[in-house]
C-alpha cells in the first residue's frame, strides 16, 4: 500500500508525457526521490515514455521513406505499415499511462507490459 505522498509522485511520473515532460518528468522524480518504491515506478514510466517517444521518430522516418518511394509504388505498403504501429504507438502512450495512474492512485502494483520486466531487472 502506498502513503499519499508516494502516490501523487508515482502519479506525477505516469502521467508526466502529458505535461510536456515526457521523460524529464519521470527522470526528476527519480533522482530526487529517497523512496525506492517511486524510484521503481518512475524509472518504468521513464522507459516506456522513452520507448514511446523514440517508437514515434522511427514511424515518422519509416513514414517519410514510404512517402518518398510512394512514386514507384512500394512505399504504399511501407507507409501502411508506418501507420498502423504508429496508431498502436499512439493509444498505448496515452491509454497506459492513465490505467498505470488509476491503478497507483489505488493503491496497486503497475508494471508496463514491454518495458515493465526489463526495467525492473535493472538496478
Amino acid at each position: 500500500m502506498y502513503t499519499t505522498e508516494q502516490k501523487l509522485l508515482i502519479a506525477f511520473s505516469h502521467l508526466g508525457g502529458f505535461t510536456g515532460f515526457v521523460v524529464v518528468a519521470p527522470l526528476v522524480i527519480y533522482l530526487l526521490s529517497k523512496d525506492q518504491a517511486v524510484k521503481n515506478n518512475a524509472k518504468e514510466a521513464a522507459a516506456f515514455q522513452a520507448l514511446v517517444t523514440i517508437g514515434g521518430i522511427a514511424v515518422g522516418i519509416i513514414s517519410f521513406i514510404g512517402r518518398l518511394l510512394t512514386p514507384v509504388l512500394i512505399g504504399v505498403p511501407i507507409s501502411i505499415v508506418g501507420g498502423l504501429i504508429g496508431t498502436v504507438l499512439a493509444i498505448a502512450g496515452i491509454v497506459l499511462p492513465i490505467m498505470a495512474t488509476v491503478k497507483v492512485l489505488k493503491g496497486e502494483e503497475f508494471s508496463y507490459p514491454i518495458t515493465g520486466a526489463f526495467v525492473r531487472g535493472i538496478q
